[in-house]
C-alpha cells in the first residue's frame, strides 16, 4: 500500500474523560444555571453567586427552586439575547413558578431554607427583569419564612448567604410597611453581617465592612421609631408623640443622623486609603467629580447605606422644620450636600448592565426634592435610561417625576 503524504495527516486527541450529557430537565437546568454563573460579570449582590452556586445540587429535591431557577434563566437568557422585556403574568415559566411555589407551602418543605431561596430569586427576578413591577406578597412571605425557619447555624453557608439578600431585599420593604425587621436580633445579626464581609472577597474591604454593618445596626433599631415619628407629622391626630416624646424624637434624630454621618465617612476615608474607591475629575458629572469602585459589590454596599443615611437626614429635616427647630436650615443643607454625594455615583450606575442599576435607584429618587432645573432634568433623564429595558416607570416626564416623588415620601414616613 502507497504512504500516505506526511501533509494529509492530521492529529488528534480523545479527551481523557468524556463528560456525560445533561440526561433531565434537572440537569440541563442545573447546567444551564452553571453555566450563566460560569460567564457572568462581577454584579455584586445582584444574582449572587454566594447563594447561587449551592443551588444546583438542591434542584432535583426542591421543585419550587427548580422552577423559580427555571423562570430566572428564561428571563436572564432573553436579556442577554437583547429580546424585549415581557409582563411575568404572560410567561408560562412564571406560572409554573408561583404554582409549585403555593404546592410547597403546604408541605414539609415550606420552612425549609430552599424554599426561602426559592421566594429570593422569585423577588429579585422580578424586581430585575418584570416590568408590571414586583409582587409585595413575596416580601411578606420572605418575611414569614424567616420568622418560621429561624436563624442559621454558624456552618451553614447556604442559609447566611440566602439570608444576606434577603436583608439586602428587605429593608425598603420594612420601612414602608412599619419596619418588624427580625435580622437585627442577636442570632441573625452576626451571621449575616459577617457573611457580607466574606461576600466582598476583599481581604482589604472585608474589615471595612464589617464595622461599618456593626456600627449601623444602632442606626436601623432607631428607625421604626424614627419613621413613626415622621408619620405622624402627617396624622397629627393619632396624639402618639407628645411634648416630652417629641424632645426625645428631637435628640434620638441627632444622635441617629451623627452616627450614620460618621460611619460612612469612616467607610469612605477607609475604601479611598486602600484604593477601592477612587474620586476623579469629571466634566459629565453634576458635582465635577465622579466615584469609581473597585468592585460593583463595594458600590451597591455603599449606596444601599448611603440611602439608609439619606432617609434619616430627609426625616429629620421635615422633623425640624415641622417644629421649628433652630438646626432646620443646617440639615436642609446636610441634605443637600449628601444628595450631591450620591450624584458622583451616576457614572458607576450609568456603567453597568441596566438590570443591576435600577436597583440602586432609589438613592437617587430620594435627592430629586433637593435638585435644581438643570440637576433635575438629569436625574430624570439617568432614571429613565436605566428603566429602559424594563421600562416599568412612566415614559411622561411629568408623570415619572410625580412616581419617583412617591416612592421617596413612602420611603421617610410621608404617606401619599
Amino acid at each position: 500500500m502507497a504512504a500516505i503524504p506526511a501533509a494529509h495527516l492530521t492529529y488528534f486527541r480523545l479527551p481523557s474523560k468524556l463528560r456525560p450529557l445533561p440526561t433531565t430537565v434537572t440537569d440541563r437546568l442545573a447546567a444551564q444555571l452553571v453555566s450563566h454563573l460560569n460567564r457572568a460579570a462581577d454584579r455584586g449582590m445582584i444574582l449572587p453567586k454566594s447563594y447561587l452556586q449551592y443551588v444546583p445540587s438542591r434542584l432535583a429535591y426542591y421543585p419550587c427552586l427548580r422552577d423559580t431557577i427555571a423562570l430566572f434563566c428564561t428571563v436572564w437568557s432573553n436579556f442577554r439575547r437583547g429580546r424585549q422585556c415581557l409582563d411575568f403574568i404572560t410567561l408560562p415559566a412564571y406560572g409554573k413558578a408561583i404554582r409549585s411555589l403555593r404546592r410547597t407551602l403546604g408541605t414539609e418543605q415550606a420552612f425549609a431554607v430552599e424554599t426561602l431561596a426559592a421566594v429570593t430569586i422569585l423577588q429579585r427576578t422580578e424586581e430585575l427583569f418584570n416590568p408590571g413591577g414586583p409582587r409585595m406578597i413575596h416580601d411578606q412571605g420572605m418575611t414569614t419564612l424567616l420568622e418560621n425557619i429561624g436563624p442559621p447555624e454558624p456552618s451553614d453557608e447556604f442559609h447566611i448567604s440566602v439570608l444576606c439578600e434577603d436583608y439586602s431585599i428587605l429593608v425598603p420593604y420594612w420601612i414602608i410597611s412599619g419596619w418588624k425587621n427580625i435580622m437585627n436580633e442577636s442570632p441573625f445579626r452576626t451571621p449575616i453581617i459577617e457573611g457580607f464581609a466574606k461576600y466582598t472577597e476583599n481581604k482589604r474591604l472585608s474589615p471595612l465592612v464589617q464595622t461599618a454593618f456593626y456600627r449601623f445596626d444602632a442606626v436601623t433599631k432607631a428607625l421604626p421609631v424614627l419613621i413613626r415619628a415622621c408619620e405622624s407629622l402627617w396624622e397629627p391626630s393619632n396624639g402618639e408623640f407628645n411634648h416630652s416624646s417629641s424632645i426625645y424624637i428631637t435628640n434620638c434624630f441627632k444622635e441617629t443622623h451623627e452616627v450614620a454621618e460618621d460611619i460612612m465617612a469612616k467607610f469612605l476615608e477607609g475604601a479611598l486609603g486602600t484604593g477601592d474607591i477612587e474620586e476623579k475629575l469629571d466634566e459629565a458629572s453634576l458635582c465635577e467629580t465622579s466615584y469609581y469602585f473597585s468592585t460593583i459589590y463595594l458600590a451597591q454596599i455603599f449606596l444601599g447605606l448611603t440611602s439608609v443615611h439619606l432617609c434619616i437626614v430627609r426625616m429629620r429635616y421635615d422633623w425640624s422644620a415641622a417644629h421649628g427647630l433652630p438646626e432646620t436650615r443646617n440639615v436642609y443643607s446636610k441634605l443637600r450636600e449628601l444628595s450631591e454625594h450620591v450624584w458622583k455615583y451616576a457614572r458607576f450606575l450609568r456603567s453597568v448592565e441596566c438590570f443591576i442599576g435600577v436597583t440602586s435607584q432609589r438613592s437617587l429618587y430620594l435627592t430629586l426634592e433637593v435638585a435644581g432645573v438643570d440637576e433635575k432634568e438629569y436625574l430624570l433623564d439617568l432614571i429613565s435610561d436605566m428603566d429602559s429595558f424594563r421600562r416599568r416607570l412612566p415614559a411622561q416626564r411629568d408623570d415619572l417625576e410625580a412616581q419617583i416623588l412617591m416612592y421617596a415620601r413612602l420611603l421617610t414616613g410621608r404617606r401619599p
